[in-house]
């Protein structure tokens, strides 16, 4: 035999409202304003600093192509900044021509400056950086050649070259032996 229970009401019954109010479907959305309001500048403030720190890095890879193809070929090679073009000045190997003429190497890594980044000889002091003699800045068009030893002509100097954007810094410098490194500005001090 089967027991009957007496039938109880389910708690979703059919009197019950289904689904959000209009308020709480307001409250909802104003929080996730909110939370999106906050978040949109710090998101920026990212991509902006990974842009700058992107083309130093760029930077760096421009100026080490060059000091690889001048030990290549036996012959100074250029970087240069061509408006907003960055990249390896033209290699003349034919002999008495002197080579690094200002012109890029259509054939040689190039690469351009993201908008809103500008290379500059002015910037932060130099502190935090680790050389026995302060970095020279290089001014526009930012030439530093390499010869054919993989060593640039401004040795023992330490080229420096500033990249800036939204208000931040970052650094390229080029040792006399010719090795290049980047740099980030902390507010105080380079690291």
């Amino acid at each position: 035999m089967r027991r009957r229970f007496p039938s109880q009401r389910s708690k979703f019954s059919v009197d019950s409202p289904k689904g959000f109010s209009l308020l709480e479907l307001l409250i909802v959305i104003s929080i996730g304003l909110v939370i999106m309001g906050f978040s949109i500048p710090m998101v920026q403030s990212a991509l902006r600093n990974y842009t700058l720190n992107s083309a130093a890095t760029n930077i760096t890879r421009v100026m080490q192509l060059a000091r690889y193809t001048a030990i290549r070929q036996g012959s100074n090679a250029c970087t240069v900044l061509v408006g907003t073009i960055f990249g390896i000045d033209a290699i003349d190997n034919v002999a008495g021509t002197p080579g690094c003429d200002g012109a890029l190497d259509p054939n040689a890594m190039a690469i351009a400056l993201p908008s809103g980044v500008s290379m500059t000889d002015t910037g932060p002091v130099t502190t935090g950086m680790n050389f026995s003699t302060a970095p020279v800045a290089v001014a526009d068009p930012f030439a530093i050649t390499f010869t054919s030893r993989g060593g640039t002509t401004d040795s023992p100097t330490v080229d420096l070259i500033y990249l800036t954007g939204w208000g931040n810094s970052t650094a390229v410098t080029v040792s006399g032996a010719g090795r290049a490194r980047t740099w980030q500005y902390n507010g105080s001090t380079w690291r």
